[in-house]
């Protein structure tokens, strides 16, 4: 179990002990779960996108220094988001409802006791401390903080104190200041600032005692060393840009030099190996491996799950005792596993993840990956049971890795019209339906978290009970009872918790903004009226970029119909939401789906009660169906503004994922065909109901022009010697070039540098953001765009320039792509060689965005007219894979 739902990858395996546990339905739930990508208060200061809650305390009922509504309270900390929370308690029992951010910005948190004295103390594991939280009531103890100009060096060593930073919380106390510059219980000196010469060499330690007019102080110490500058360590190997794969031996050089010592001996070489486990690529926490003393050492390349990397950190520590850390990062080599099943459309699990084939993982080179393939399964009616898989084994089975693409296919057979059902009667089963718009109320239903009730138009069945109101919430369900509130953690079903008597249509954590609303209409006549409730255009929380739309229909006779639209990924198909029926006391339930991507835009998961029809009521037979898929580039990704056409002489473009899809096409054969940048490819199709086709184009030729492309393996060519001033988004600087630059036979000394990843050697006029094909006349000419998309150089990005071996390179350094927040950054530079060969390097590239599905590469002219484009909007770059343009 994880949270109050099975853990796909135990669940999928068909281990007996975990199936046990399901059948017999004993699990006890958690009190309280929260998601990786879900805030535990709004805007509460914790990072989302990973969460590890490692220590537990609970406050006395009676006593203690804290407040007395912290009595009986449970505090928890949790290690990746560096946050304490309180969690008040009820009548002495600590409250769901109730949860109070204590600390936020924790360091490390993994261990949380209550001392004798009614504190809260915690472990800092990475720091090595352990922490105390008290509370004084009236008078608040000020807080002290010390500072130096210089902590180290040879004597006379003159350092000038200050007391900058340091606070009291209450308003308008007036504070003293105390300094002992060695400790040694004398104070030397008084004020805010202080200085003090050392003319002895040695190990100092200096101390600052601030005091409040109510007596309350605060001391805090520095180390000083005199005799000595801190020593200087270096990583000899492996080398940046080093990449590992799983089990590969990784050997580590290094050494450090001293002004004191001269060469730092080994033995006071420390070395730490750190596996960084990423919830984004900018969200990491810390996994201490192992430690070792000495001027080398190896280790193994850890299985480890992506995304994540490990980092390498030096201790040099000279004769004085004073240390230098320095950190080297390493990333690992990486594999694109496909998973594909027959028929297509059924359910994989890889790891803790299961998907709706076809789909992709990328994961660690040589990593052991466990695979399930579930069984039975239900598709469209249609009961499944495993086969074979393409590679041999058993359904559920240990994969090692591969270090190139691979794909893996599960083969099913039909073992007749399989369906779900529970112990009152419910049947369900899914069929392709008619989306429904209820175009007749808008509730005043916004924002996240909401609830509203509402009068039902009439009488609804459901488990055998009439009910006549209903509360609809925001987050896709809609409850026959009172929730007490809104219900936005998902469970399993059947769950005696609230919400009960209710339909989850789509019970996620959805937020219903400006651009979206839920809505009501009624059709139908009496006895087979349909009251139908549409969530339009809400988004997931966590990302505005995740809406989706979708219906459930409520039928007199006890029927429950839900209808999807715009299912463009798999949270959005369903892989985070519970779709179900429950009865009104929590004790019989039926789930079509929990924590699965099953859903399909315009196919329906229909209900069925007893004594109902399937549909309700019957649809006379189908004469239309659908076709929809997506279209890829052969070696890449999905290819958006593709033109896709039927013979029929229907048109429509590929959206960002590359997906299609046409609706009401008339039974028959057909030939479906897509076309982008110059290439073209077509399957035939004979469209029976809801049709998949899938379209691989050809990779796109070498371009025409003066310049040949090809791609050499070859890591990023950083610029470490001139950082410029630009920054901001759509922003440009004209810059002296450390060496002249040829582009088409033209030879050139300055250039013109902007935020959106290009750089001309004629005036543009301005930064342009939007991207285009190559060639073009329109501004910008004479150009090499090494990544040319909207970019923003914020402040932890930066554009850099060098002179490395005689050519000329320029960087983009972690600047984050627009429109998704922060958190798609890509670095990458461009080197022009004496011999005029011009290439593009790339780093960080995690996903299509990063991989150019939005940008341009290529280089042009100076009249716009010929040029050598490598992509246009196709996700084709690789890391450590430079693209060179040859004259």
């Amino acid at each position: 179990m994880e949270g109050n739902t099975q853990q796909p990858g135990y669940r999928d395996a068909n281990l007996s002990l975990c199936t046990s546990l399901y059948n017999t339905n004993i699990a006890t739930g958690p009190v309280y779960t929260y998601g990786h990508h879900q805030q535990v208060n709004d805007n509460d200061g914790c990072p989302t996108g990973g969460s590890s809650p490692t220590g537990v305390a609970f406050y006395p009922t009676s006593g203690g220094s804290y407040p007395a509504q912290y009595q009986g309270a449970l505090f928890w900390g949790d290690y990746a988001r560096r946050c304490i929370y309180a969690m008040l308690p009820t009548n002495g029992t600590p409250d769901p409802s109730k949860i109070q951010t204590f600390a936020p910005g924790a360091a490390g948190p993994v261990d949380l006791e209550i001392g004798p004295g009614g504190d809260l103390y915690y472990v800092d594991i990475d720091g090595g401390t352990v922490r105390r939280i008290n509370y004084s009531a009236g008078n608040q103890p000020p807080a002290a903080v010390i500072g130096a100009n210089q902590t180290s060096g040879a004597p006379p060593l003159a350092v000038q104190f200050n007391s900058a930073g340091t606070s009291d919380p209450n308003a308008g106390d007036v504070l003293t200041y105390q300094w002992d510059f060695t400790n040694n219980g004398t104070y030397d000196a008084t004020g805010p600032t202080a200085s003090y010469t050392y003319t002895t060499a040695g190990n100092y330690t200096a101390k600052l005692r601030v005091t409040d007019a109510g007596g309350l102080s605060d001391t805090k110490t520095l180390q000083i060393l005199v005799g000595s500058d801190a020593p200087v360590p270096v990583i000899d190997t492996p080398a940046t840009g080093f990449t590992w794969a799983t089990n590969d031996t990784v050997n580590f050089t290094g050494h450090a030099t001293d002004a004191q010592d001269g060469t730092i001996p080994a033995a006071n070489l420390h070395w730490q190996l750190i596996l960084q486990h990423c919830a984004t690529p900018d969200n990491c926490h810390q996994h201490y491996i192992s430690e070792v003393d000495g001027a080398s050492g190896s280790f193994i390349g850890p299985d480890h799950e992506y995304p994540s990397y490990v980092e390498l950190r030096l201790t040099a520590t000279d004769s004085s005792g004073l240390s230098t850390t320095v950190s080297r990062r390493l990333d690992p080599k990486t594999v694109t596993m496909t998973f594909n099943s027959v028929p297509s459309g059924l359910g994989i699990t890889v790891g803790s993840v299961s998907g709706v084939t076809p789909f992709t993982s990328t994961v660690i080179q040589k990593s052991t990956q466990t695979v399930s393939a579930p069984t039975p399964q239900t598709l469209n009616g249609t009961q499944y049971t495993f086969g074979s898989w393409s590679q041999g084994g058993a359904a559920t089975q240990m994969i090692t890795a591969p270090t190139t693409a691979a794909t893996y296919t599960a083969t099913y057979a039909a073992t007749g019209g399989g369906t779900c059902s529970d112990s009152f009667g419910y049947v369900c089963s899914t069929a392709t339906r008619a989306f429904v718009n209820a175009d007749t109320t808008v509730l005043a239903l916004t924002g996240d978290d909401a609830v509203q009730q509402i009068t039902l138009p009439f009488a609804v069945k459901l488990y055998g009970q009439t009910y006549t109101t209903a509360w609809v919430d925001t987050n896709g369900l809609v409850s026959m009872v009172n929730p007490n509130g809104f219900k936005w953690d998902n469970t399993t079903l059947p769950n005696p918790a609230l919400a009960n008597a209710a339909v989850y249509a789509f019970h996620d954590d959805l937020v219903m903004d400006s651009s979206a609303s839920v809505r009501t209409t009624t059709v139908g006549s009496a006895p087979n009226r349909q009251f139908v409730v549409e969530w339009r255009n809400g988004y997931i929380y966590g990302s505005t970029s995740r809406r989706i739309t979708f219906e459930a229909i409520l039928s007199e006779n006890g029927d429950v119909i839900t209808n999807y639209a715009s299912l463009d990924s798999d949270i959005e198909k369903g892989n985070a939401a519970t779709v179900g029926i429950e009865n009104a006391d929590g004790s019989v339930g039926l789930a079509y789906s929990v924590n699965t991507p099953k859903l399909q835009s315009g196919r329906a998961v229909i209900f069925t009660a007893p004594g109902g029809t399937t549909p309700p009521p019957p649809p006379p037979p189908p004469s239309t169906g659908t076709v929809s898929g997506t279209v890829t580039v052969a070696g890449g990704g999905a290819v958006a503004g593709a033109t896709v056409t039927l013979t029929a002489g229907v048109t429509t473009t590929t959206n960002a994922s590359g997906g299609y899809s046409f609706s009401d096409v008339a039974f028959g054969s057909y030939t479906v065909n897509a076309t982008a940048n110059g290439q073209s490819t077509s399957a035939a199709v004979t469209v029976d109901g809801a049709e998949t086709v899938n379209l691989t184009l050809p990779a796109p030729p070498p371009p025409a022009g003066n310049y040949g492309i090809t791609t050499v393996a070859a890591p990023l060519v950083p610029a470490d010697a001139t950082v410029l001033t630009l920054t901001g988004d759509d922003n440009i600087q004209q810059v002296t070039l450390p060496a002249p630059v040829t582009l088409y036979g033209v030879t050139y000394s300055t250039a013109w540098v902007d935020t959106n990843g290009k750089v001309s050697f004629v005036n543009p006029g301005g930064a342009y953001v939007e991207h285009s094909a190559l060639p073009s006349t329109a501004a910008p000419n004479a150009t090499v765009y090494a990544f040319w998309d909207d970019l923003v150089v914020d402040g932890s990005a930066s554009v850099r320039t060098a002179l490395v071996n005689g050519s000329v390179v320029i960087e983009w350094r972690n600047p984050y792509i627009y429109g998704n927040g922060v958190h798609n950054r890509v670095t990458f530079s461009v080197a022009f060689a004496p011999d005029g060969v011009i290439t593009c390097y790339y780093s960080g590239l995690d996903n299509d965005v990063e991989k150019g599905n939005g940008a341009t590469v290529g280089v042009e002219n100076a009249a716009g007219t010929v040029a050598a484009q490598y992509l246009f909007n196709q996700p084709l770059l690789v890391s450590g894979t430079s693209v060179r343009f040859t004259p």
